[in-house]
């Protein structure tokens, strides 16, 4: 994708604001679990462009200290945990109700390699 200019802005409401106001195109965000995809907040109204997406390479993390009193405990029980959420498939299904995940089949992923 051609781009003309590139802003570099960290605060994400500041994007959101940039964009509502007409000086930035667009901005990189997950889509939204409401019906239209679309995101709300005060007067700021940001609609997905339909059908189109990109893929970000990113993953999760959380860090738990084994060396804290309650460390290895916490470790184990998160592990259970995600075992289970892994086995039942809403770890997924979570990340796809909020916008996370997408499928190919749905969307044009413009940077699918």
């Amino acid at each position: 994708m051609s781009l003309k200019e590139l802003i570099q802005e960290d605060e994400w409401l500041s994007q959101a604001r940039m964009v509502n106001l007409g000086w930035i195109d667009f901005l990189l965000m997950p889509f939204n679990s409401t019906p239209d995809q679309s995101f709300t907040m005060d007067k700021i109204h940001l609609v997905p462009v339909k059908s189109v997406a990109i893929e970000l390479k990113d993953s999760r993390h959380f860090v738990i200290s084994t060396k804290h009193p309650h460390g290895k405990i916490a470790f184990k029980a998160i592990n259970i945990g995600l075992k289970k959420l892994r086995s039942q498939h809403r770890i997924v299904q979570a990340f796809t109700q909020a916008g996370f995940f997408v499928s190919p089949d749905k969307v044009k992923i413009l940077n699918l390699n």
